[in-house]
Formats: C-alpha cells, sequence, structure tokens
C-alpha cells in the first residue's frame, strides 16, 4: 500500500532537523534584553502551579515595553511568578500585565542531560521572565471564558468530593500533575503507566467512543459536528498537548473518512497529524511527548497486523505497544520495567471507566446534583487505580535503571523491526530475498551512525569531565576502563546525587563507579556522592584517613561495598595508564583537627602523561605545605574552593610571593573553576580571574562553559571540550 503522507512526513522532519542544526538557536528580539527588566502583557494559554506561591506561566500574543521601545513578539514567553494567586486557574486565557527581568534559557550543562533551552525551545518559548506579580488586563470572554469556568467549577467539585485524592483526578482529566505527590508519580512512571497521567490518546479515544454510542445513525452530520466541538473542547482544556492534539486530528480524520466513504488507514493518517503539527510548530519534533505519542501509534499500526494471528485480546496492543517504546524508555528515561505489559492492563480498564465518569463531571459542573455523585464515583475509581498500579509496581522490585543504549542500536532496532514487519519485509522474507534485508539493516546502521554524528555534543572520547553539579566539585575519570569520581558536589536543598549525577551517568552508559574519592566531608564535595549511593552502586569510597573515626556513620551514610582511608604518599592504579597520587595531608599528621577544608585530599590523577591537580578546598597553609614538600606539577589545575577571595585562590594568587612560587611550580596550562551560576558567594572573584590571566593559564569555569572535558591522546596532549562556548 502507498502512503504519500508517510513520505512527506519523513522528508519533513528530516528538513526541520537539519534547518535547525544549520540555523541553531535564536532567541528572536529578547536576547538583546537579557538580564534587564521589561514590561509585557500577553494572553496566559497555560498556567501550572508549583507550590502556594510559585507559578508558571505562558503567553502568548505578547507585547513588550523596555528601554528600546514597544515591540510585539511571535514567539511564547515562560513567566515565573513569585507571589500568591487565589484562584490561579481563573487567569487562563486572561490577558495580563507582568514586570520583570528577562534571561534566556540556559543550554544544559552536562553531556547527554537532559537540555531544558531545547525543551521550551519545542513548545515556542525562548526567554523567561522571573515576575512578583501579575496583573489582569482583560477577562477571557465567549468560549474560552465558559470553558474557563467549567475547569475551575471541575476543581472545585472534585477538590470538595475528593480531598487530596482531587490532584490526581485532576492531573488524570487535564494533566495538571503538579499537584500530584512525587512517589506517586514515581510510581507510576516506573512502572511504565505513567501515560495515564498525561492526557493522551486514551483519554480522546475513551471519549469518542463514549460520545459514539449516543448516536443514532453511523454518519450523522449533526452529531458528528457536536463529537467535534466536544473534542474540541476537551483538547483545550488539556492545554492543546501534542499527544492531545495527534489523537483529535485522527479521530477528525476519521470521522472525515466516514462521510467521504474512504477506508481509515491509520498509518496515514499519523503521519498526516504529524505533518499538521509540525507546520504550527517545527520544533515540537525535540518534544518527548510528541516522539513518544507518535512512535506508540506508529509501532501499532505496524505490528498489529503481524501479530494478531498470534496474539488476541487486551494483550494485542500492549505487547504491540510495549515493544516499541520499551527502547526509547531506556534511551530517554533509563529504566525498564518488566510488568508494564501486566500493569497496564488493570490500569487500562480502571481508566476505561474512569475517564467517562471524570468527564461527564465537566459536562455536569453546572448541575451539582449531578456532577457530585459523578466525582465520588470518578474518587472510588482513582482509589481503586491507585492500589493497582502500587500492586502491580511492587516496590519497584521488577524496574532496573539501565544506561542509553546507542544510537546506532536505537536506528538499527527501530528501521529494522518496522521494515520486517511491514508488508514489503514479509514479502522479502518468504521470498528469501536476504540482499534486500541485508541492504535495509546496513541502511539502518548508516543511518543510526548519521544520527550519531548530529546528536554528538563531543564528549563522547573525553578521559576526564569536570561535571556541572552547581556550586560544588566534581571530576569523573573515565579513562582506563574504570570510573572514578572525585566529589560529587551536594546542596542542601537539591538532590545532586539523584538529579544531576545519576542522569549524567546513566546517559554516558555508566552502570557503576568502581571507585569514588570525597576530598573533604562537606556538602558541595561529598553529599552529592552520599546520594547517589543510595541508587546507583558504588564499589569503593576514598576519604582522609583521619575520617576513620567516623566510620560507623559513614558505613551508614554511603552505600558501598569497601571504604579507603586515603593520605599522602598512596597511589591508585587503575590500569592504563591512569593512576591517582594523594599529595596531602600527611598520615596521622592532619593540617587542622577540625576544619574539613584544611585538610582536603590533594590529589594528581595522572591519564596517559596529563595531569590534574584536584585541590579541594586547601588553603593557604596546605598550598605553602605543597609548595615546600611535594612536587605539585600538573597540566591542569582545578581552583580550591570555587575560586573564592577567602580562599587559598585569594591568599596564593592576589598575593604575590607565594602565587608565584605556586603558579611557578605547578606551571599549570588550563584551570578549571567549579561554581554555580547564580551563586552568592561572588564565586569566582575578580582578583583570582586577573592573577590566572597574568599568567597566561587559560581560566574554563563550570557556570560559563557547563561541563568541562579533557581528551587525551596517545602521545600524552590532551585537548578541551566544553558543553558550552
Amino acid at each position: 500500500m502507498r502512503r504519500p503522507a508517510v513520505l512527506i512526513a519523513f522528508i519533513m522532519a528530516a528538513a526541520i532537523l537539519v534547518t535547525d542544526s544549520i540555523t541553531g538557536y535564536t532567541s528572536d528580539y529578547l536576547e538583546g534584553l537579557e538580564g534587564n527588566n521589561a514590561a509585557v502583557t500577553g494572553r496566559v494559554v497555560s498556567i501550572v502551579k508549583k507550590d502556594d506561591e510559585y507559578f508558571k506561566l505562558q503567553l502568548s500574543d505578547v507585547s513588550i515595553i523596555s528601554d528600546n521601545g514597544a515591540r510585539s513578539y511571535k514567539k511564547k514567553i515562560l513567566v515565573n511568578v513569585y507571589s500568591d494567586i487565589a484562584d490561579y486557574r481563573t487567569v487562563l486565557w486572561d490577558r495580563v500585565y507582568i514586570t520583570g527581568e528577562v534571561s534566556i534559557p540556559k543550554e544544559r550543562s552536562n553531556p547527554g542531560t537532559f537540555d531544558y533551552r531545547r525543551y521550551l525551545k519545542s513548545i515556542g518559548i525562548r526567554c523567561i521572565i522571573t515576575a512578583e506579580n501579575i496583573e489582569n488586563v482583560k477577562k477571557a470572554g465567549g468560549i474560552a471564558a465558559l470553558l474557563k469556568s467549567a475547569k475551575c467549577r471541575t476543581a472545585d467539585i472534585f477538590e470538595s468530593a475528593l480531598g487530596d485524592d482531587s490532584a490526581v483526578v485532576m492531573g488524570l482529566l487535564f494533566g495538571e500533575t503538579s499537584g500530584i505527590d512525587d512517589d506517586i508519580i514515581e510510581t507510576f512512571r516506573r512502572g511504565g503507566t505513567a501515560h495515564v497521567l498525561a492526557v493522551s490518546g486514551l483519554h480522546l479515544g475513551l471519549l469518542y467512543s463514549f460520545l459514539c454510542r449516543f448516536k443514532r445513525k453511523k454518519r450523522s452530520i449533526p452529531a458528528d459536528i457536536a463529537i467535534v466541538l466536544a473534542l474540541s473542547a476537551y483538547t483545550a482544556l488539556a492545554g492543546f498537548t501534542a499527544s492531545v492534539v495527534r489523537a483529535c486530528l485522527m479521530i477528525f480524520i476519521h470521522i472525515a473518512g466516514n462521510h467521504l466513504n474512504r477506508r481509515y488507514d491509520l498509518i496515514s493518517s499519523t503521519c498526516v497529524s504529524m505533518i499538521i503539527i509540525l507546520a504550527v510548530n517545527p520544533m515540537q519534533i525535540y518534544s518527548a511527548g510528541f516522539q513518544m505519542s507518535f512512535l506508540a501509534v506508529i509501532t501499532l499500526g505496524i505490528m498489529i497486523p503481524l501479530i494478531q494471528k498470534k496474539i488476541k485480546g487486551i494483550l494485542l496492543p500492549m505487547i504491540a505497544v510495549q515493544t516499541g517504546m520499551v527502547p526509547y524508555t531506556m534511551y530517554v528515561f533509563n529504566y525498564v520495567s518488566l510488568t508494564s505489559v501486566i500493569s497496564n492492563i488493570p490500569v487500562y480498564f480502571i481508566a476505561a471507566a474512569m475517564i467517562p465518569a471524570g468527564i461527564s463531571v465537566i459536562a455536569f459542573c453546572w448541575l451539582p446534583v449531578i456532577a457530585k455523585p459523578a466525582a465520588m464515583i470518578t474518587g472510588l475509581f482513582v482509589k481503586l487505580l491507585l492500589w493497582c498500579n502500587d500492586f502491580t509496581y511492587m516496590g519497584g522490585v521488577f524496574t532496573f535503571d539501565v544506561a542509553s543504549p546507542s544510537v546506532i542500536f536505537l536506528a538499527v532496532y527501530y528501521i529494522f523491526i518496522f521494515y520486517m514487519c511491514s508488508e514489503a519485509g514479509q514479502i522479502a522474507l518468504i521470498r528469501r530475498n536476504y540482499k534486500k534485508i541485508a541492504a535495509v539493516f546496513a541502511a539502518a546502521v548508516i543511518c543510526g551512525a548519521g544520527c550519531s554524528v548530529y546528536l554528538s555534543d563531543g564528549f563522547e572520547k573525553t578521559d576526564m569531565v569536570f561535571v556541572d553539579v552547581g556550586q560544588g566539585d566534581c571530576l569523573h575519570i573515565k579513562a582506563g576502563g574504570k570510573n572514578l569520581l572525585i566529589d560529587g558536589g551536594g546542596s542542601f536543598n537539591y538532590n545532586v546525587g539523584k538529579s544531576t549525577l545519576k542522569p549524567y551517568f546513566l546517559k554516558n552508559g555508566v552502570t557503576k563507579i568502581d571507585m569514588a574519592i570525597a576530598t573533604h566531608l562537606h556538602t558541595d564535595h561529598y553529599q552529592g556522592l552520599k546520594e547517589l549511593s543510595q541508587t546507583y552502586r558504588i564499589k569503593k569510597l576514598g576519604v582522609y584517613e583521619a575520617n576513620s573515626v567516623n566510620e560507623n556513620h559513614l558505613k551508614k551514610e554511603f552505600k558501598t561495598d569497601e571504604i579507603l582511608y586515603l593520605a599522602a604518599g598512596d597511589v591508585i592504579n587503575m590500569g592504563r595508564n591512569v593512576s591517582v597520587e594523594v599529595l596531602s595531608p600527611d598520615r596521622g599528621n592532619p593540617l587542622d583537627e577540625k576544619d574539613e577544608n584544611k585538610n582536603s585530599l590533594v590529589l594528581r590523577v595522572n591519564v596517559k602523561g596529563s595531569s590534574v591537580l584536584m585541590t579541594g578546598d586547601i588553603d593557604e597553609k596546605g598550598e605553602k605545605t605543597l609548595i615546600e614538600d611535594t612536587d605539585i606539577k600538573a597540566d591542569i589545575l582545578k581552583i580550591a574552593h570555587h575560586g573564592s577571595r577567602y580562599s587559598s585562590c585569594e591568599k596564593f594568587i592576589a598575593v604575590a610571593a607565594p602565587t608565584e612560587a605556586f603558579l611557578e611550580k605547578i606551571k599549570p596550562e588550563v584551570a578549571i573553576i567549579s561554581c554555580s551560576l547564580t551563586n552568592t558567594y561572588g564565586h569566582p572573584s575578580e582578583e583570582v580571574i586577573k592573577r590566572l590571566e597574568e599568567h597566561k593559564i587559560t581560566v574554563l569555569r563550570n557556570d560559563e562553559q557547563g561541563a568541562v572535558g579533557i581528551r587525551v591522546n596517545k602521545a600524552g596532549d590532551f585537548g578541551i571540550v566544553t558543553m558550552r562556548n
């Protein structure tokens, strides 16, 4: 069967990717306003409550007033509002006025990890404004006001009838997951049932099936118009997400096909909806929701005709979807659930009953006599859904973290599997045309290689990476076939181990850490290691020898096979010309009994002839000791204490005599400063930067360049690669 829509969709997607790779990121008119204040009016198209005094708004149809004058802005703007909005849903679709500071979203900081800038770009947002207040300029009218009123009334009914469970219902019906407990979201996500919490084709399909039951005739124009209007209204209430719009368009195509006496083709319909969505917003191609939605449907369309002869009933679509989604889930989300097929069966049946009940609350929200009983029934289904999901999840026993498979593997998997499941592939197999099959396999490999080059960030062959962990230190050594981690960052209000380090390792194919070393036990150096060890295997942990008195405490905090107590003179050989020398402090002779900074382990990492000096947070006394007693020459110097003017860097770099001695003895070519872009300590000091520049030392900073990678060749020469220029 010829499907021209498939070819057009493929060409369109390829053209978008190529064009975007050439043109890159542009922020249109607002890039010149970064860091400045501006007054903005715009229509609220989305609002999400993060907590009682923090909201995220998306504005469209924007007008901006700044020092450069007034102008219109075609793209959407994300607004972070730190203020109390009593009933935030009433602001939806209104025109509002805000003032605040303009910022451009930053690119990702670490290789392979989540790219916030690209995510915002996929939904049409190029800039962010941080505001402290919001003023209503003009209320929404007409149909928008009616829909908003229905949503607000529905929310009130569920909140009064169900209490805390209302957050889950609002997530199920409208995709508002911000109010749902993080633990609940985690069980759904890792159990493979998270699609229920995102309004998707399942919701639209169930609603369409429900509405079709009231049709007296298969082809009733008035009834179909009513269905189209109802589906359009629900799509608007759900926020016009890619999956909802895709399902809505496919249903419209199905309805139109019935009236035109045309046979409905799932694959063609999917591709037509893809063409329409990408024509409106080409950057949707980068959206995970867009990718997952279309991948699931295409998988169903290709695989069901092949496997329906062997598998019947509800298992048929479940197995088909999982076959298509598991590799993608592994690549994007880095986990796989062995029970997802089983857990989706009861979830599907419960959702099939619950979603129509919930939608009936929306339809009759002005009739509490009907709406409240329907809300109570919906609540019963929600409780059953939560229980069932918890039961099938089984505490995550059958859910495993996995490293992202290679892009080449994904290309071969999808292209080859889809081809073999297609009519052409089946004919080639029956006729034993193995040359054609081999040609398709080779084409898949070539396509995967091309995609791998397109997605490359330059870190694939690095031997060491200074990972961006915010206000903290972290060096990942991945040479010699082993993985060594020196420090892991850490924060009092952010789980660096879970949210930064673990995704970084899994995205880059690392499944375990052979050894981790904490230069000292301060939060910004060891906390991330402790957090990482809870869910990620760290075989050995190294700390300064004086910390042996805290062994029981360390064993409780860290999940590790062995704790090593290190001091000056120790050498850790990692194999293949990779070693770590401990230069300071001496065993049994700490520089200070109480100050962890002063007792920081000073390490020299040697990789194939190039070396990195890790200084922790040592002070002037520590540096003087190194100068007097130790060979500290290194190619790359990690500046102590994030470049603080009150640290050793200020005293050894800003003070002439010690600085000259220290830098001359090390003779580094490159200096690395690990600090956060938003730190409030003034790191790094301008004096530190100036002194390094005077010594003609190249300065690289995590806050500006993101992760910094070191690549060492066989001759021992090193090169630098950064996430941002």
